[in-house]
């Protein structure tokens, strides 16, 4: 079970907020699950719209909820927890996970728009930390706004393009974070072992949705492409309604 602790800021109310989710509403992709605690603090104006929230995996009790920090609005927050939920759903996903748990490190995923363009980028202090088996707090830039069916398609050993997720996206990001806050990093192959990790999960994901995992495509070298771009309507991660996606037809 995953539960999302919620602790952060927003200048909307004032004081606290504490609400109990005990029904469907609101939350993970607009689905809040039962069991849910959700607290708000107010602080100061220039972080209109800005919280902070805490994801927390509740599977093992020495796990700490400070290890997965999320940033952005409570609409991008929600994006991102249930794609973290959806993540979760496999055993690479959970293992990923707990593995930065273990780590006493803290990952941050941030909202930014800024990353929209590198599908996704994942920072941590360059140190020999990153790579002796200490680790370090890595942040994940991750732009909340983009649909379900991703903005970047990738391509496979036959140089065909192949479908690049918002959940394969962000896995491939978590996979960075993690070896940066384990400490086992491929220095000069980042790319490669999150990729080998990726395609894993796609395989396993894959399942998940119904389907064997056999014969699905995997992911062959760096190379992508941005397909999506948001509507200049877009603000704040709100209007998720009106955007669009460039299939590979139309692109022809």
């Amino acid at each position: 079970m995953l539960r999302l602790l919620l602790s952060g800021a927003v200048v909307l109310a004032g004081g606290w907020l504490t609400g109990f989710a005990g029904g469907n509403h609101g939350l993970h992709g607009g689905v809040a699950h039962a069991g849910e605690v959700i607290t708000v603090k107010r602080i100061i104006p220039a972080d209109d719209f800005r919280i902070r929230r805490n994801y927390r995996h509740m599977s093992n009790l020495h796990q700490s909820g400070l290890a997965v920090l999320l940033e952005g609005t409570s609409a991008q927050i929600a994006r991102l927890a249930g794609w973290l939920d959806e993540i979760s759903s496999t055993s690479i996903g959970r293992e990923t996970l707990e593995a930065i748990y273990r780590s006493g490190n803290t990952v941050t995923i941030r909202h930014s728009e800024w990353a929209l363009v590198a599908s996704g980028r994942t920072l941590a202090p360059v140190s020999a930390k990153l790579i002796d088996g200490r680790g370090d707090d890595a942040t994940i830039l991750f732009d909340a706004r983009i649909p379900d069916s991703g903005s970047h398609i990738v391509y496979d050993s036959a140089r065909n393009p192949i479908g690049f997720s918002a959940v394969q996206n962000l896995f491939h990001e978590l996979s960075h974070a993690r070896h940066m806050s384990n400490g086992t990093w491929r220095y000069f192959d980042s790319e490669g072992q999150a990729i080998e990790e990726e395609n894993r999960f796609r395989q396993q994901y894959a399942r998940t949705q119904g389907h064997s995992g056999d014969g699905i495509p995997l992911r062959v070298g760096k190379r992508g492409e941005q397909i999506w771009e948001p509507c200049s309507e877009d603000l704040y991660g709100f209007n998720f309604s009106r955007r669009y996606a460039l299939s590979f037809e139309e692109r022809k």
